[in-house]
């Protein structure tokens, strides 16, 4: 994952496709941190298909980053 995360930030931009149950959302969460810790963005507009992923972010995922930020 941090292969792909590193891939991702020096590309500035893709998508992450891997298979289910690898980690998408934390390896997401990931590249989020890296790109605010180097102030290379300062806010994220996350965009889910369906209504069950976007809950997951909101409610469990999403949560926690913010609250992981916070303790920064």
């Amino acid at each position: 994952q941090k292969k792909i995360r590193e891939e991702f930030i020096k590309k500035k931009n893709g998508y992450l496709e891997l298979a289910t149950g690898t980690g998408k959302t934390y390896l997401a969460l990931g590249v989020l941190a890296q790109l605010f810790t180097d102030n290379l963005i300062d806010k994220a507009i996350i965009v889910a298909p369906g209504n069950a992923l976007a809950y997951q972010w909101k409610n469990k995922h999403l949560s926690e980053f913010i609250n992981s930020r916070r303790n920064d």
